[in-house]
């Protein structure tokens, strides 16, 4: 009977050594494939990657790859909005998925970088490439970001696009400079509250040929909106 224990327990060990090596040393679990989805400028990721302490490589063992430490470095990039990885022990493929957060607007003035943006959830970040032309917008401070990207998810294309600059100010109230061609137009917006109904009031003062050479327009109070000749 006691021969029987110390056979099972041998036998055990032996499994238990085997399977630890092939896990962790054999030549037939490496990474065959780093497979990197949701975006095509892939440099930057594969920088973070590389890092010795992950055990990221193609050839690597994939026992020994830091899925969480891996998604951990890829998600304090601040341009990277989620990061899953995974690994398929049958292929030998590590599967990176990512999602970049979607720029709305670009920010301006000393307290930014010249790629400085924001997304729909005011998060300030800087992508590796430059996503074109978007509205520029000015802050008090960079606690208005998510403030300026409530203004900005709000004002229909239209408006956007004659949109030179937003500013934010230090009690939230936005001010506004666009320009058509016809010249420009100063609005003052006040708080974002009630921002659809100060759209509407906006479109319909501007579309009153009396109104058609007016220099700003004061929708603070959208009870009482004001123009400026």
């Amino acid at each position: 009977m006691r021969f029987k224990k110390v056979l099972t327990w041998t036998l055990s060990v032996c499994v238990l050594m085997g399977l630890a090596y092939l896990l962790g040393y054999s030549k037939l679990l490496v990474v065959k494939a780093i497979n990197i989805q949701g975006l095509s400028q892939t440099s930057e990721i594969s920088s973070v990657l590389s890092k010795g302490e992950l055990h990221l490589k193609v050839g690597g063992q994939l026992a020994r790859v830091d899925v969480k430490g891996s998604e951990r470095e890829l998600k304090n990039l601040n341009w990277i909005k989620s990061a899953k990885v995974g690994r398929n022990w049958i292929n030998g493929e590590v599967l990176i998925s990512l999602t970049p957060r979607t720029p709305i607007a670009q920010l301006i003035g000393p307290d930014f970088s010249t790629n400085s943006y924001i997304d729909k959830s005011g998060k300030i970040f800087n992508p590796p490439i430059n996503p074109g032309q978007l509205p520029g917008i000015s802050l008090a401070d960079k606690s208005q970001a998510e403030n300026a990207a409530l203004f900005v998810s709000q004002f229909p294309a239209e408006l956007l696009a004659k949109m030179k600059n937003l500013e934010i100010n230090s009690k939230g109230g936005a001010n506004m400079e666009t320009s058509d061609g016809n010249g420009s137009l100063q609005i003052i917006w006040g708080e974002s509250k009630e921002i659809a109904l100060k759209v509407a009031i906006y479109n319909r003062l501007l579309a009153l040929p009396e109104n058609s050479k007016i220099s700003g327009m004061d929708l603070e109070n959208p009870a009482n909106p004001v123009v400026t000749k």
